[in-house]
């Protein structure tokens, strides 16, 4: 940072000399005269130091009006502040979302913390072997390993016999991540129900676990109740069945309407109505020819020659929350409340380096969780391979971190796993929760995927008091 700090500067002179020199030259050249040493003492030297010498005064006073007018703002506050009685701020502002497990499954890693490994190793998505665009040329896309659809074929419904790959690809994403949580979670959290000490004969099923599965906004309506009703079938056939485990879908149109229910489930549990432990789940697919071909008829393929394309990709992840703490689990780490906003012009217009908005909404979140400005040791977004995406990922890092590396502080997961809509967005939660662990330290996440709406929270770790209490209430 140092060093880009001197550049800079130096970058700035370079460029009026150059300027000033070149001008002068192409003029004498112009006039077919020869320069004496007045001239380039007058033009090549004076000149050029006496612009740099003005501009410095310049901004020297306008920094020193700006330093003056802030004062009196300041003192018009205080002045106000003194005259009218405080608000009291909404206690909501402050609440947290314990998360007691994160799981995910992607193209760039099976687990979060390979995702993280993934991010620091800059890896990217390459060309698909097999998929193709209308010109044949083959197109930028990253897919799951070892998805097999034709497993499920005999399983699915008749009205899903006609359904693309990419849904089916869905399916088997949501089954086998669902499958992975429930295996290592669900016996804790019945075992943590108090109708299982009752005796045998006397205890009535109860519900655990509510399991949420956000499917993409698209789908129909009838689409997303054959694949609940699907799924709903085969966890019961593996032993996690209803009244015990209640499975809902819900159709999510972006990553920032899955962060916004994560907010919601936060609002929600500090109701006064009980809720049920909650497992989040979100899953979504572009791998197939269909996709492809929808993609490249709507200009959407990234390329050389559309840098502001996306990437078709897929993958799962899988979110567990609770009100209280439920025995035997360990509490990874605390969502704190989102905070969205808008531009006030799209990230792919002229200005968009511009990042006053997110500045704004970074410093309001850290302020709400009574956090320093430095405090956070990671930005993880959903920064994709766009240009304007990944510039403004940037040089966000560079204005609310300045004093930190921006390539290690920043992992951006949508460069390596493509377009996954809301479970891309519920990783950049997963991640923030794995680095919360392995670093103990606050980490933002940070939503940029739409061209005008911003989105930041914060994932802290959990408090020393209640990452080993039994019963602590939320924040």
């Amino acid at each position: 940072m140092e060093r880009r700090s001197l550049l800079r500067p130096l970058a700035f002179v370079v460029l009026v000399f150059g300027v000033i020199w070149c001008t002068m030259i192409v003029r004498w050249r112009m006039a077919n005269r020869v320069p004496n040493g007045t001239d380039v003492a007058l033009y090549l030297v004076a000149l050029p130091l006496g612009l740099l010498l003005g501009f410095v005064l310049l901004r020297k006073v306008i920094d020193a009006t700006k330093k003056r007018r802030q004062k009196a703002a300041q003192a018009d506050v205080a002045d106000a502040d003194a005259a009218e009685p405080v608000t009291p701020e909404d206690p909501s502002l402050a609440w947290q979302l314990p998360i007691f497990a994160a799981d995910a499954l992607f193209a760039g890693g099976d687990t979060p913390a390979a995702l993280i490994d993934a991010a620091r190793a800059s890896q990217r998505a390459e060309l698909h072997p097999t998929l193709r665009d209308g010109q044949g040329l083959p197109v930028f896309a990253v897919a799951v390993d070892d998805v097999d659809t034709a497993a499920i074929d005999d399983s699915l419904p008749d009205a899903a016999q006609g359904w693309s790959e990419s849904r089916k690809r869905a399916l088997v994403l949501a089954q086998t991540l669902a499958t992975r949580v429930l295996d290592e979670h669900f016996d804790a959290l019945r075992a943590a129900d108090p109708s299982a000490d009752m005796p045998l004969g006397r205890a009535k099923p109860r519900p655990v676990l509510q399991l949420e599965w956000l499917l993409p906004a698209h789908w129909s309506d009838a689409d997303r109740d054959t694949a609940q009703a699907w799924l709903t079938s085969q966890l019961a056939a593996q032993g996690w069945s209803a009244p015990s485990l209640q499975v809902t879908v819900s159709g999510i149109g972006s990553g920032a309407a899955a962060l916004k229910r994560l907010d919601d489930l936060n609002r929600a549990f500090h109701g006064d109505t009980p809720r049920l432990p909650h497992l989040l789940l979100a899953s979504d697919s572009h791998i197939d020819e269909t996709s492809i071909a929808e993609w490249d008829a709507a200009h959407r393929l990234h390329g050389a020659s559309r840098p502001e394309g996306q990437v078709p990709g897929e993958g799962v992840c899988a979110l567990l929350l609770a009100a209280k703490h439920p025995a035997g689990e360990v509490e990874l780490a605390r969502l704190h409340r989102l905070l969205a906003a808008q531009r006030a012009q799209p990230v792919d217009k002229p200005g968009r380096l511009q990042a006053d908005t997110f500045n704004e909404l970074v410093g309001q979140v850290l302020e709400r969780a009574k956090l320093e400005a430095d405090a956070p040791a990671h930005l993880v977004s959903d920064t994709d391979m766009r240009a304007s995406r990944s510039a403004e990922a940037m040089h966000l890092v560079e204005q609310a971190l300045p004093e930190r590396d921006p390539v290690e502080t920043l992992l951006p997961l949508g460069i390596a796993n493509g377009e996954c809509g809301a479970a891309l967005a519920l990783a950049t939660v997963a991640v923030a929760a794995q680095l919360a662990v392995d670093t103990q330290q606050p980490c933002l996440i940070l939503s940029h995927h739409d061209a005008s709406l911003r989105a930041v929270a914060v994932v802290t770790p959990p408090a020393p008091a209640t990452s080993t209490s039994t019963t602590p209430t939320l924040a």
